[in-house]
């Protein structure tokens, strides 16, 4: 868990240049496609924290209504 803390902390998004936030952005998006989010040890202490595809799509569709903000 710290390791996604480590790569990921919404506690410092506003912090982040915004070229951080596209590219943390489209990192999420790339771990929702390749199935590997949550983290496995997330998962293995949160056993029901599975990702179903309606959720993955809306995580996507925020993350890029987000980049499109950043660009602006």
């Amino acid at each position: 868990m710290v390791e996604g803390r480590d790569e990921l902390n919404f506690s410092e998004w506003g912090a982040y240049s915004k070229r951080r936030r596209d590219h943390k952005l489209e990192e999420m998006v790339e771990e929702l496609e390749a199935k590997k989010m949550p983290l496995p040890s997330y998962r293995r202490v949160h056993w029901d924290a599975k990702l179903n595809t309606e959720q993955i799509s809306m995580v996507k569709k925020w993350a890029s209504l987000e980049r499109e903000k950043i660009a602006q």
